[in-house]
């Protein structure tokens, strides 16, 4: 997607003549914002020419172009109308875009495209017709300009041979001290440069999104770009390093974006080094891992050898040390280096302000769910992807999770969305995604079996949020057993059989608790994620479960025992937990075969008459609909409980209007009369 503002320029040569008062340039330039750096070398490259009249390139592209506020298709559409030839930078992630596909099958129709690929990546059929340039392959930025200004027309091409293609060093393989010399002191970084030192991950095939982000810890990180300051983040005075921290729930993509930023960046580093931190223990060996790289002397002692490693960074600039999956800060602050280079954290934990620039990674937006849904499998349909990121909770790890699934076992998107919502617990051990390693369940597991071990009183109150809805949780409903007069709460232990003992008390759970980022925390609520919820019941026992769920239940009554849903002065309450009267699992038990509980029949109930009262009798009826289904499925017709939800459903209806549908169910129940005997 290309954006521009008004240059001075000539009437361009080919094309429509341009929409408006768009000024006419040389080239527009199509890329996608994975590949910027290719974009924005390009331009750089082609605005330092001279034509043959004597006037320079005119180039226009979103990096440099694009104003706020505008529409960006319309201001596409105007940019291309006003270029005389496009640049396609041709790549799998562009091929993916629906709006840089747009953008070229424009252009091609316009016969004013010239594509230059970045990457080995398969050119359309009906692009394929057209000549382009290879930008890639481990060629040098010399060759590199020259195939560009020979493909644009502004070089001849040159007739020599590239000299004997024989083996050369791999990009990626070599020494830093290479790495050095090869790049000398120029400025503008060719984005074809690959360091010879670069150990990260391959990046993910479909990366989708995540853009704001990105730009996020660009931000972060150039702001020191490899100067010298007057303090430093790793406590060594007078070299300054910048550090960002990307922390969040497990799942939410922090080492995709990571590994997705060194990519995108990698021309800017001399190298680029991934540790896998998760093992604090462990950091000192997977450093000293890279002394023979960095040709820094070994001693053959794990301990000097990591710290000659971090003493060799320490004097030197333009590297990119990740740390992938670190725990504590406090374990991993000895190993973070001085000098003018960047370092970048993934985190479960929070708690990086004193050392680097926290950054939380939330799940995606709806849009991007979507889109990344759409782009693993193109015939899924948009509105079954929408529901799909709805049931997994925008959660990238989910959707590719989901994506891996169908495209392992042949399922439809629709029958997969059924089972899902039917066998959600199960449904989220299928379909391991290889590229995270893993799935929901066995990457949370991971972290509440430590906890168990650490914080038993996490945990339990991890179970019991688990049992009410996936949205923010009262802190008041949490701390209700904890601020009762003492006779209340010894009343409250009787009741509950100890099963609302939280040890360690809740303060200290609700700090562990977001201190892992497995909730979302503000000053007023703890907000659980629904597929996390999930898998916490489903690691429970029988008896471990229900013991939760009766004790949300109670929790629940007592909370409301004196807030009447007819009285408006009392709805603020019943407004607050509504949703999670309306959802919990404590009361609408995951397993459809499952009876109601008569403690949330009640409960129920009486979320079902403030709704009326409120107004909302579609929300009611909705609710009523649902207690009637089970009941019919799990009690059978002729069950007092069935016939009352039947009665209540048809009270709703003839709310809403549905008179001859009330008439009907009170007529299948024999139910007549019922409204107005009050049954």
């Amino acid at each position: 997607m290309v954006t521009g503002e008004q240059r001075t320029g000539e009437q361009r040569t080919a094309g429509p003549p341009p929409a408006g008062d768009v000024e006419p340039v040389d080239f527009f330039v199509s890329y996608t914002g994975a590949d910027e750096a290719w974009a924005t070398w390009v331009g750089a490259v082609l605005e330092e020419q001279v034509r043959a009249d004597g006037r320079r390139v005119r180039v226009r592209l979103q990096a440099w172009d694009s104003p706020a506020g505008a529409n960006f298709v319309t201001w596409i559409s105007d940019q291309m109308d006003a270029a005389a030839s496009t640049i396609a930078i041709c790549s799998p992630t562009y091929f993916d875009s629906h709006w840089c596909t747009a953008e070229w099958t424009a252009a091609l129709n316009r016969r004013a495209i010239i594509p230059l690929r970045v990457t080995d990546v398969g050119i359309p059929t009906i692009l394929a017709t057209i000549g382009y340039r290879d930008l890639h392959g481990g060629i040098d930025e010399t060759l590199a300009r020259r195939r560009l200004l020979e493909a644009v027309g502004l070089a001849a091409v040159a007739r020599q041979s590239q000299g004997f293609p024989g083996t050369s060093m791999a990009p990626g393989n070599g020494t830093a001290t290479e790495a050095k010399d090869a790049v000398g002191a120029a400025e503008e970084v060719f984005p074809g440069r690959i360091p010879v030192v670069f150990s990260v991950p391959p990046r993910l095939r479909r990366f989708t999104g995540r853009q704001p982000l990105l730009d996020q810890i660009r931000a972060g990180l150039t702001d020191h770009r490899f100067d010298s300051g007057s303090g430093s983040a790793s406590g060594v005075a007078g070299r300054r390093v910048a550090i960002t921290a990307l922390y969040g729930l497990g799942g939410v993509g922090k080492s995709q974006l990571a590994i997705e930023y060194a990519h995108r960046h990698a021309a800017d580093y001399d190298l680029v080094l991934w540790v896998d931190a998760e093992q604090t223990a462990l950091i000192p060996a997977r450093l000293a891992a890279f002394a023979a790289r960095l040709d820094v002397p070994s001693v053959g002692q794990v301990a000097d050898d990591a710290a000659a490693v971090l003493g060799w960074l320490g004097r030197h600039r333009r590297w990119l040390l990740i740390y992938d999956n670190a725990e504590l800060p406090a374990g991993l602050r000895p190993w973070l280096p001085a000098g003018s280079g960047h370092t970048l954290i993934t985190s479960r934990q929070t708690g990086w302000g004193a050392l680097a620039d926290p950054l939380e990674i939330d799940v995606m937006d709806r849009a991007e769910a979507i889109a990344l849904l759409v782009r693993r499998r193109p015939t899924l349909d948009p509105g079954v992807a929408d529901e799909l990121a709805e049931v997994l909770g925008d959660l990238p790890l989910a959707l590719e999770q989901a994506a891996a699934y169908l495209d392992a076992t042949g399922t439809s998107a629709a029958r997969y969305l059924a089972r899902l919502r039917t066998e959600q617990a199960a449904m989220l051990g299928k379909g391991e995604d290889l590229a995270h390693g893993g799935t929901i369940a066995s990457l949370w597991a991971v972290t509440l079996e430590r906890l168990q071990q650490s914080q038993p009183g996490a945990v339990r109150l991890l179970e019991l949020c688990a049992q009410l809805a996936p949205e923010p949780i009262p802190l008041t409903l949490l701390r209700a057993e904890m601020i009762r007069p003492e006779r209340r709460r010894r009343w409250w232990a009787r009741q509950s059989s100890g099963a609302a003992e939280i040890p360690g008390g809740i303060s200290d759970a609700l700090d562990t608790i977001a201190a892992y980022s497995l909730a979302r925390r503000t000053d007023s609520s703890l907000t659980l994620h629904r597929l996390l919820a999930t898998v916490i019941r489903t690691r429970q026992s029988d008896a471990e479960r229900n013991t939760a769920a009766a004790t949300i239940r109670r929790t629940l009554t007592a909370r409301l025992h004196q807030a009447d849903p007819e009285t408006p002065a009392d709805w603020p309450v019943w407004e607050e937990l509504s949703t999670h009267l309306t959802t919990a699992p404590a009361l609408h038990p995951d397993i459809p075969t499952d009876p109601v509980h008569p403690d949330s029949r009640n409960l129920v109930r009486q979320v079902s008459i403030f709704l009326t009262a409120h107004g909302d009798y579609q929300a009611a009826a909705a609710l009523d609909r649902t207690i009637h289904i089970r009941d019919r499925h799990t009690l059978g017709d002729n069950h007092p409980h069935t016939l009352t939800s039947a009665s209540n459903l048809a009270l709703d209806l003839r709310q809403l209007g549905e008179v001859e549908a009330a008439a009907a169910l009170e007529a299948e129940f024999g139910l007549s009369g019922a409204a107005e005997d009050g049954f």
